[in-house]
C-alpha cells in the first residue's frame, strides 16, 4: 500500500521555480514483496509535503528513494534535475538533509558530537579526514542553535534519545541543504523540543 502524500499548502512559498522531485510509475519490492507500487509524485521548489500512512505504508522507504539510499525496482525517479542511473549517488546525498532516528543506529557510540554534526558535510557517517576549521566553526553554531553546544566532546552514545534526535537534525543542516527529508523528526524530543524554533538553550553535558 502506498502512503497517501499531501501537501501543506499555507506554507508553499512563491514563486514555485523548479521540479525538486519526480517520481513517474515508481515501484519498489523488497525480497519479493512489493512496498511501493506505480507511485507518481512531484514536488516543486518552495513546496513543503506531508507523508501519511500507517506504520508499513511504505513512507520511510519511499524517502529511502529520495535520498539515494534506496533503488526503485520499476519507474523513473529524478531528485534536483538529476535521472537515477546518470550520477553518483553519493553526490546527491551531500545536497540532502536526512532526519532519521535510525541514522542513530548507525553511528558508533564513542563518535564525538561534533565530528557526528560535520560528518552531515559529507553524508558519510564517520569523518574520514580532519575538516576545515570553518567546518567545525559551523557544525558548533548549529549545534548550539539546537540547543546541544555544551554536548560537542560528548561521545554520542551519552547522549538521550531527544538529544540525538537534536544532534541528527544539526547533522542535516551541516551541508547546508537544497532538500530536507525528515523522517519523524520530533521523535524522542520533550515538549519543549517539539515547539521550539531551534533555538532551545544549552543544557548541561552528559556526565
Amino acid at each position: 500500500m502506498n502512503p497517501s502524500i499531501t501537501t501543506t499548502s499555507s506554507e508553499v512559498r512563491e514563486p514555485l521555480t523548479g521540479l525538486i522531485l519526480g517520481l513517474s510509475n515508481v515501484s519498489l519490492a523488497i525480497e519479493g514483496r512489493k512496498i511501493i507500487r506505480d507511485l507518481s509524485w512531484e514536488v516543486k521548489e518552495g513546496e513543503n509535503w506531508v507523508l501519511v500512512g500507517e506504520n508499513g505504508a511504505g513512507k520511510t522507504t519511499l524517502l529511502g528513494i529520495l535520498n539515494g539510499y534506496r533503488w526503485p525496482s520499476a519507474g523513473r525517479a529524478t531528485v534536483l534535475g538529476k535521472d537515477f542511473g546518470s550520477f553518483d549517488l553519493r553526490d546527491l546525498r551531500r545536497k540532502i538533509g536526512f532526519v532519521s532516528s535510525y541514522i542513530s543506529d548507525w553511528i558508533p557510540e564513542e563518535e564525538k558530537v561534533i565530528d557526528v554534526v560535520v560528518s552531515g558535510r559529507y553524508a558519510s557517517i564517520k569523518l574520514w579526514k580532519n575538516p576545515p576549521p570553518e567546518e567545525v566553526a559551523f557544525a558548533s553554531r548549529l549545534l548550539r542553535r539546537v540547543g546541544c553546544g555544551r554536548y560537542e566532546g560528548a561521545n554520542f552514545g551519552k547522549l538521550s534519545q531527544g538529544e540525538r534526535q537534536r544532534v541528527i537534525i544539526a547533522r542535516a543542516l551541516m551541508a547546508r541543504p537544497r532538500l530536507m527529508a525528515l523522517d519523524e523528526p520530533c521523535a524522542g524530543l520533550d515538549p519543549q523540543g517539539r515547539e521550539g524554533d531551534g533555538k532551545g538553550k544549552d543544557r548541561p553535558g552528559p556526565e
